[in-house]
């Protein structure tokens, strides 16, 4: 279901700085902390599903396979 904590961290990196955002705002959008943050970005954040689907919203990557997500 969750690609590998790695792969989302790179990805948060780069859509982070595709849309100029800084690791504080992102917390801030997020309602998480800073360190959390750099947790993710270090791929060392085992993050819950609304955490993931509001990842996905907020930075448009993917970090769940709908496909795996159907019955």
């Amino acid at each position: 279901m969750f690609r590998l904590l790695g792969v989302i961290a790179i990805d948060i990196i780069i859509a982070m700085e595709e849309k100029g955002l800084s690791i504080e705002e992102l917390a801030e959008q997020l309602d998480i902390s800073v360190e959390d943050v750099k947790s993710l970005r270090k791929g060392k954040f085992d993050f819950s599903f609304s955490l993931g689907l509001k990842l996905e919203k907020i930075l448009g990557i993917v970090i769940f396979n709908s496909t795996e997500l159907k019955p």
